[in-house]
């Protein structure tokens, strides 16, 4: 399969780590299920340790994908397991999508924390519900001191922290489970964390394998 064929995963997947703040404490994996209305669903496994990131989602019943590679110092790579191939991740190309996503004009979303506590993946979350001004709506449940991640950008323009916010760095937010809806309110997409996983990374998983040529756009 071409390398162009996983474009667009590609660009997802730079959209989601673009938001990511450079580190943190947490070193491991965390698992989730993520499912959009009339397709089927993925699987996303996001791997961290000492400020780098991997990220990568498979589709049902998919052959070998590819996943992205993030540095602390913000430079990306995607990388073609098909094709043994990797090439450049533009954040010029990110920060358009994110910005189709929310048009200037649009404002930013209201955020009600209701104080709520539950447990996903027996991880301690609060419960936000998320209101934007498209009408569409957000609840999402939002861990604290764990990780500081923008997931908003999976789905553009309607996730937990769309528009951006420094909160999620500072309080090192990140949203355990997310369900959005349209203006009819209509589920539209839901992402839920299966499974937390704190342990050492091989540091060889943030690197391109040497074998692998590199694909110029």
């Amino acid at each position: 399969m071409p390398l162009k064929s996983y474009a667009s995963a590609a660009l997802v997947l730079l959209v989601l780590v673009s938001s990511c703040g450079k580190g943190g404490d947490f070193e491991g994996r965390v698992t989730m299920t993520v499912a959009r209305a009339g397709a089927p669903s993925s699987e996303m496994v996001f791997e961290t340790a000492a400020g780098h990131v991997r990220l990568a989602m498979t589709s049902a019943g998919a052959g070998a994908g590819g996943y992205a590679l993030v540095r602390p110092d913000g430079l990306a790579v995607f990388v073609s397991e098909a094709d043994k191939a990797w090439s450049d991740l533009s954040m010029a190309k990110s920060r358009v999508a994110m910005a189709e996503a929310n048009p200037p004009g649009t404002g930013a979303p209201t955020i009600k924390r209701t104080g709520r506590q539950e447990k996903v993946a027996d991880q301690s979350c609060e419960v936000w519900e998320i209101a934007h001004t498209s009408g569409k709506r957000t609840e999402a449940c939002i861990a604290q001191n764990f990780i500081g991640f923008d997931f908003g950008s999976l789905m553009p323009g309607a996730g937990p922290f769309a528009g951006g916010t420094d909160d999620v760095k500072k309080e090192k937010l990140f949203p355990m489970r997310s369900v959005e809806y349209d203006a009819a309110g209509k589920e539209t997409s839901r992402m839920i964390v299966t499974r937390v996983d704190t342990t050492r990374i091989d540091k060889a998983r943030f690197d391109v394998p040497k074998d692998y040529a590199y694909a110029k756009k």
